[in-house]
């Protein structure tokens, strides 16, 4: 059957939505940013009597040159030369993030394979993308902690250590109970840290072992 304009009309409409859901990734140390970029995908993408597409997992507000890669955190950065312990003899301790990062990536493929014709829809994707943050929330707060030795905190390897297996164990009290810890929350928040592999794992999921 021959297709109207009308018909061509929705379809082209609904393949610019999905494009926008799945394809489209930003990200800005501006928050005012953030917004008027979803602000313009909304109206390249507003289909009538339908919600509007639901970017609030692809279009995040960070600092995207500010953070951490997930091969370095088994190791406290070294900032001064010649001291006795050097990265290269330092212990190195798991940083668990391969089973966490498997189950977090199904939440977001489920997000991106959800269609946003709904106002339910919107909101399952939103519970979703909730779920997923949970889960990781800790190994950005451990990244937070490494990155904010870079930003002044002072962070000894035995506290680091501590963090690394306490987030290993699961002890999320004697993660957050860490000094270091509270205090590279605030500098992360203040900075706006942006831990690519973290904030976006089914981008690099080909990474994790």
């Amino acid at each position: 059957p021959s297709m109207t304009d009308g018909d061509s009309d929705t379809e082209i409409a609904y393949w610019r939505r999905r494009v926008v859901e799945s394809c489209i990734y930003g990200v800005d140390v501006n928050p005012m940013a953030v917004e008027l970029a979803k602000l313009s995908l909304w109206l390249h993408t507003v289909a009538k009597g339908e919600p509007l597409s639901f970017l609030d997992h692809h279009i995040r507000c960070g600092n995207s040159l500010i953070g951490a890669k997930i091969s370095d955190l088994p190791h406290l950065p070294t900032l001064k030369k010649g001291k006795t312990e050097s990265a290269q003899t330092e212990l190195a301790l798991e940083f668990p993030f391969t089973a966490a990062v498997a189950r977090a990536i199904g939440h977001y493929l489920l997000i991106e394979t959800t269609e946003s014709r709904t106002a339910d829809q919107i909101h399952a994707k939103e519970h979703e993308l909730d779920i997923a943050q949970t889960m990781l929330r800790y190994h950005k707060g451990v990244a937070n902690l490494w990155t904010s030795v870079y930003f002044g905190n002072e962070v000894s390897r035995s506290a680091y250590h501590q963090a690394l297996t306490a987030l290993r164990l699961g002890e999320t009290a004697k993660l957050e109970n860490l000094l270091c810890y509270q205090r590279a929350q605030k500098i992360a928040t203040e900075k706006r840290f942006f831990h690519w592999e973290i904030e976006f794992p089914e981008v690099f999921r080909d990474r994790y072992g």
